[in-house]
């Protein structure tokens, strides 16, 4: 090995990792772009973000549509959730009982507060969670980044509690509002159901065909 083809300080920050390479899925990559296996596809872990970079990958056109089942006792309430986890750019749709899908909006996540914003508006029923009707920071300190809106049955009696919203996400122009022309809207719709035996919930989000958890 050549000496000084790799030197990292003591901070752990690499500054030459020339002729250094890693295997994902059976092929080498270079190091020094800080590439990571994720699903089969490999990915830059954290790589700057730059305009001529836009990491919004949400978008209007129709996602592809999941199933997921589970079953849960009486025991507890029926209730839907989606969060924004500022650590992977995804919105997590989920189901009390951990079953869960993810819907990719900013990749790669940014690291630095000032670059994107969100915002969420109730649109129908009894949706819980905060800050509404406001633009905030992905990587708001107050939320550490991830936020969580649901709807919940806690009625013990058969029936679906339903609430949407629309989760808007844009670049930040500087002075906390969106930049022109970046603004993406989705409606995420929440069901969360009681049924006579067993419970079952169903997170349905903006325009997928389903994503539910029911018996």
């Amino acid at each position: 090995m050549p000496k000084g083809s790799r030197i990292v300080d003591e901070r752990n920050t690499v500054q030459d990792v020339a002729g250094f390479t890693v295997a994902l899925n059976g092929v080498a990559y270079d190091i020094g772009r800080a590439l990571v296996a994720e699903n089969g596809t490999a990915r830059e872990f954290w790589p700057p973000t730059t305009a001529a970079c836009d990491p919004i990958v949400m978008t209007t056109a129709t996602e592809t549509s999941w199933d997921i089942e589970a079953v849960n006792s009486l025991t507890g309430p029926a209730k839907a959730l989606c969060n924004y986890d500022a650590r992977t750019g995804r919105l997590v749709l989920s189901a009390n009982d951990g079953t869960e899908a993810f819907v990719q909006v900013l990749n790669p996540a940014p690291r630095a507060k000032g670059l994107y914003l969100y915002k969420v508006d109730v649109l129908s029923g009894t949706v819980v969670g905060s800050p509404t009707g406001t633009w905030t920071d992905v990587l708001d300190l107050e939320t550490v980044g991830v936020f969580e809106y649901s709807v919940s049955n806690n009625t013990n009696t058969v029936g679906q509690e339903v609430g949407s919203l629309n989760f808007s996400i844009a670049e930040d122009d500087g002075a906390g509002a969106p930049e022109a022309g970046t603004t993406v809207v989705k409606q995420i719709d929440f069901i969360a159901e009681l049924t006579g035996t067993n419970l079952g919930m169903s997170t349905v989000p903006w325009l997928l065909e389903c994503v539910k958890v029911q018996e």
